[in-house]
């Protein structure tokens, strides 16, 4: 939180994929590479994908993350993050909890749905128009540039429409 609060307002990438899903090596490199060229300030929560790697770097040769904060395979208070000032795009893997959350701090999103009511989920954010939907080919690879792409696009995308729903979601006292 400390670091969060060094950084301007709505200038963070904040990136959460659950406690379930778990990142290949591959993606992991998509993603770390895709943060670096975005330049943008991330807070990335970033699991193992085995247990045979926790305590091993698993983030790609070359990645230099100068603009963020990676905390590995530990628990972060995410409420407190996104109501953070400084958050300004959710990457989720839109389990229904973080798709609340999200929507509730006026957090706007981009999904990377697994299994489960995930892709349900992320196709209701984003028919609601506060979120875009990371492509994955066909091999379930993650693609750098379409991720670069639209962290560039959430950033500087204009608020109103998830305003509106946070204004909603408070009055009706979901959280």
């Amino acid at each position: 939180m400390l670091w969060l609060s060094k950084q301007p307002r709505r200038s963070v990438v904040y990136i959460s994929l659950g406690s379930i899903v778990l990142l290949r090596l591959d993606q992991i490199e998509e993603l770390a590479f895709a943060l670096e060229a975005s330049q943008q300030r991330f807070l990335w929560v970033l699991r193992s994908p085995d247990s045979s790697s926790a305590d091993r770097e698993v983030l790609p040769e070359g990645f230099r993350g100068e603009r963020g904060l990676v905390v590995r395979d530990s628990w972060v208070p995410q409420l407190a993050i996104l109501g953070h000032e400084s958050t300004g795009v959710f990457l989720t893997h839109c389990g229904w909890n973080s798709v609340l959350e999200g929507l509730c701090m006026g957090v706007l999103m981009l999904t990377l749905p697994s299994f489960s009511d995930q892709a349900l989920n992320s196709r209701m954010v984003e028919e609601l128009q506060v979120a875009w939907r990371v492509s994955k080919t066909s091999t379930d690879r993650l693609s750098r540039h379409s991720i670069e792409g639209l962290i560039r696009r959430a950033m500087e995308e204009p608020r109103q429409k998830i305003e509106s729903l946070m204004a909603t979601a408070r009055n009706i006292k979901i959280l």
